[in-house]
């Protein structure tokens, strides 16, 4: 029997463990495709020459990278589909060409005046009471030690602070295991914003996107003052 793409992309999810916030991007792929063919597609019409043609003319109009990620979203699918027994295997797939994209970086001396001058802020948050120059230059401090994703970073509490510093962090986008290590200065700064004025927490970051937006938001202010490239890139 026939079954809609977009039904396969639920049934998928049921399946195989993946985050929310992937599932939406399949199934916007699988709508974004529907629209290209003029007509809800099956899972059975799924072939190499439909895929191909629908990839040469998306990369007309989308940059190369939107190009790859709906590539990679479409053969995921494919590929679960043809082990159900809906279609065949994909076999030549169009490669999709990525130009290099120039890395931005900040030297250990810029980052270094940047926190300083973080620290510099006074006052305090809204609703946590920790006090804002702290937080902002414990924020910079661990992405700097660890590279870790902002959505990662967000999730530490005060034990990660505490004892020698070495986290063992399952990512959220990858869902891999990573090991990094904060450093003394680092711990001494997050540890500074527990003080007795500051509401009691596990999160070293409570409060959610907003905070997250709202902290970014001013790291990113003060870097273009201090004329740093790429201030408005997540680090």
């Amino acid at each position: 029997c026939s079954m809609r793409l977009t039904d396969y992309v639920d049934s998928y999810a049921l399946s195989h463990d993946i985050r929310p916030a992937t599932l939406e991007q399949y199934r916007v792929t699988a709508n974004v495709l529907n629209r290209w063919r003029g007509k809800p597609v099956d899972v059975e019409e799924l072939g190499d020459d439909m895929v191909n043609r629908f990839l040469r003319d998306i990369g007309s109009t989308s940059k190369p990278h939107t190009v790859a990620s709906k590539k990679r979203q479409i053969l995921a699918i494919w590929r679960s589909a043809a082990e159900d027994g809906y279609c065949a295997q994909p076999k030549r797939i169009r490669a999709v060409k990525l130009p290099e994209t120039k890395r931005e970086t900040w030297t250990a001396e810029q980052a270094r005046k940047l926190v300083e001058s973080l620290e510099k802020i006074r006052g305090r948050m809204p609703q946590s009471e920790i006090e804002t120059g702290l937080a902002l230059s414990a924020l910079v401090r661990v992405a700097w030690d660890t590279g870790m994703r902002r959505s990662d970073i967000f999730r530490l509490e005060r034990t990660h602070a505490e004892h020698d510093g070495w986290l063992e962090i399952v990512q959220r986008k990858t869902g891999r295991l990573v090991l990094c290590r904060l450093s003394p200065a680092t711990r001494k700064v997050i540890l500074r914003t527990f003080d007795q004025w500051a509401c009691p927490r596990r999160l070293i970051w409570p409060g959610g996107p907003s905070v997250v937006r709202r902290l970014t938001a001013l790291i990113a202010d003060l870097a273009e003052d201090l004329g740093l490239p790429c201030y408005r890139q997540p680090f």
